[in-house]
């Protein structure tokens, strides 16, 4: 068993991010029409250069949270309905189907914390069955978007929801962000890395072990 699989194995809850452990929500071009989507409810209205030209829907949210939010909700409601179309199309990732059995398995209670709309979340779980074994949501809805990861209000909030101790948890994410987060609400994170230089990132922010996803 890996160093990784016997850190999961530990838990006595499993938190799970969405895109990347569960789905590729938004592989390219669609991340990018996405960003375009959430750009158009702030049209006339001028961008820094690395938000009129970025490919992170999210990163147009932050802007329009920040420095326009007169305009946040229709952002958020540009970025809530890219993620949905989204998540009617993703297949799951190499790994969910195994979490999602070990955690049902071992009665382990699962929640998905994610920057993601939860609409997109629970659409997604439900095309495959898995909305009841991740029956705790703590993802972005219009109210919290100002507190997304790494801010770790939404893994204390997957905490609180499940009533369980900080120590009792794993988190499984694969980025900085997701490391962040897990390490300031005092919550063991496994890094899921794409990448060599992406498990690289995340042992440096802080992961406890890496899940090495093959080429």
């Amino acid at each position: 068993m890996s160093e990784a699989a016997e850190v999961v194995s530990s838990a006595r809850a499993l938190l799970l991010d969405f895109d990347g452990p569960i789905t590729g929500l938004m592989p390219p071009p669609l991340n990018a029409q996405a960003a375009e989507q959430a750009r158009l409810a702030l049209q006339e209205i001028p961008l820094p250069d690395e938000i009129a030209t970025t490919t992170d829907h999210l990163a147009v949210l932050h802007f329009a949270a920040a420095h326009r939010p007169d305009r946040y909700s229709s952002v958020e409601r540009a970025c809530s309905e890219a993620e949905i179309d989204c998540a009617r199309r993703s297949q799951p990732s190499p790994e969910a189907q195994a979490l999602f059995e070990d955690a049902q398995r071992r009665s382990v209670p699962v929640a998905v914390v994610s920057n993601n709309s939860a609409y997109a979340v629970r659409e997604f779980l439900h095309r495959f069955s898995w909305a009841a074994a991740g029956r705790v949501f703590a993802c972005r809805t219009p109210e919290v978007g100002a507190r997304l990861k790494p801010d770790p209000f939404l893994v204390q909030r997957a905490i609180a929801l499940l009533r369980v101790h900080s120590d009792d948890c794993i988190f499984v994410g694969d980025s900085v962000s997701d490391v962040q987060a897990g390490n300031a609400a005092g919550v063991r994170v496994v890094g899921l890395a794409k990448t060599p230089e992406r498990g690289r990132q995340l042992l440096a922010a802080g992961a406890v072990a890496l899940i090495e996803r093959a080429p």
